[in-house]
């Protein structure tokens, strides 16, 4: 596809990044991911929310496909102005638009639903990873959330010790958020910002989207893991698409002995 569209990759800083501890950006890693995300999926008549947009390489995929709106948010600057030069250039403004600033002031000014939520390299940003979930929850019935996996990485460098695949598998299925010092995250003229912030899990979203309400369909990882084994893999980074499919189960202690068949012990003498 992006033969017929090589701004979206030409633009994207992340053409020149080492894919050793991330990914580095090319015409056919885009398409492979998005085919994940995407390519068993009709998006005729769909509207689609992209958190963390860069360049809106996304858009031009969805829009290619049928969908009637795409909004992006993106917080830096030249990100968003080269997403402009690139959508302009073969869609009608009515078709999309592009929010320059961070996700919390999008989510401030805009309660408008989308079909699908695209959040990818977002939430390992957040001090309270919960918050974004919690907002794309509010806007959408389907969200696509793509993350690293924190753990081996993690324990690799503070611990300096090498983590079985094992004990890796059976940490990140884990419930867990890992801290960070000095996380990185894109910064628009071709590097990284470092900033302190956490990073969750697997096992957490997981386990945070089901209290929610929320079912992962299981196709989406699969693709991905089968489609970019060198990327999506337990050492490196996941992607997952979660639909509503039953009622908040809350996360409080009302909710957490009521939603688990408790049951009582009594205390030893």
């Amino acid at each position: 596809m992006y033969e017929k569209y090589p701004e979206f990759i030409d633009t994207d800083p992340r053409v020149n990044r080492s894919d050793i501890k991330s990914y580095s950006i090319t015409k056919e890693f885009t398409e492979d991911r998005y085919t994940a995300f995407f390519g068993h999926l009709n998006l005729e008549n769909k509207t689609i929310l992209d958190i963390g947009s860069c360049v809106s390489s996304l858009g031009a995929w969805v829009l290619d496909k049928g969908a009637t709106f795409y909004q992006g948010v993106e917080f830096g600057e030249s990100l968003v102005q080269s997403a402009k030069d690139n959508l302009s250039k073969y869609w009608q403004q009515n078709k999309w638009h592009v929010f320059n600033g961070y996700a919390e002031d999008y989510f401030k000014k805009n309660n408008i639903n989308f079909d699908y939520i695209v959040a990818s390299g977002v939430i390992y940003a957040y001090n309270n990873p919960s918050e974004l979930i919690d907002e794309c929850a509010k806007r959408s019935k389907n969200i696509v959330l793509e993350s690293r996996n924190p753990v081996k990485r993690w324990v690799e460098e503070h611990a300096q010790v090498p983590l079985t695949l094992k004990h890796t598998r059976l940490l990140e299925m884990q419930p867990m958020i890992v801290a960070y010092n000095n996380g990185p995250m894109l910064y628009g003229e071709g590097g990284n910002y470092s900033y302190t912030g956490t990073c969750p899990t697997q096992g957490y979203v997981d386990y945070y989207f089901n209290a929610v309400g929320y079912s992962e369909d299981g196709i989406v990882h699969e693709n991905l893991q089968n489609t970019l084994p060198k990327i999506y893999n337990i050492d490196k980074r996941f992607g997952k698409l979660y639909t509503k499919t039953h009622d908040v189960k809350g996360t409080g202690l009302k909710e957490s002995i009521e939603n688990n068949n408790y049951r009582i012990t009594k205390f030893l003498k």
